[in-house]
């Protein structure tokens, strides 16, 4: 093997070797959100939970003049700073069975009555400095029934 090969060889595993070194000392824990707050607090992130209940629901016109379901909640935190640099996650409370998840939005939702009828029912987000919006849209535009109680968590990381 050609000198200029081993010196080559000897050098990309020096350097490789040098890489390592010991792991360095656990950070401390984050803050947490005062116990039954619905919220949990660590700097630069926040978390809200929203709960919508059925006759709260309001029945909108959305763009294309179709009839809609909507509720806004005032959220102040929810700062320009954060819409403008931030992230901003809406997630659904669900019920799998018997366990319980939380389901980024949006979500779609298959249903069918006793009499065979299907639709889907989507539930969506939007927002902008100070308010969180949430939508819930039929596929059939049906909109005698408001949606049932809903329970959001909106996050917000900046």
């Amino acid at each position: 093997m050609p000198m200029k090969k081993i010196v080559g060889l000897l050098f990309i595993l020096i350097a490789f070797a040098s890489c390592e070194g010991p792991m360095g000392p656990e950070g401390p824990e984050g803050p947490q959100g005062p116990a039954g707050s619905g919220s949990s607090v660590v700097e630069g992130w926040r978390n809200v939970t929203m709960t919508v209940k059925s006759n709260d629901w309001k029945l909108i016109q959305d763009a294309d003049g179709n009839s809609i379901y909507m509720y806004e909640f005032e959220w102040q935190e929810l700062t320009e700073n954060v819409y403008e640099n931030g992230i901003v996650l809406g997630h659904l409370y669900t019920r799998v069975g018997d366990v319980d998840t939380l389901t980024p939005l949006p979500y779609v939702l298959h249903r069918k009555d006793s009499e065979g009828n299907t639709w889907t029912e989507t539930y969506t987000y939007d927002y902008n400095p100070g308010y969180v919006a949430f939508y819930a849209t039929y596929s059939d535009f049906y909109v005698d029934e408001k949606p049932q109680d809903m329970t959001f968590r909106v996050s917000i990381l900046w």
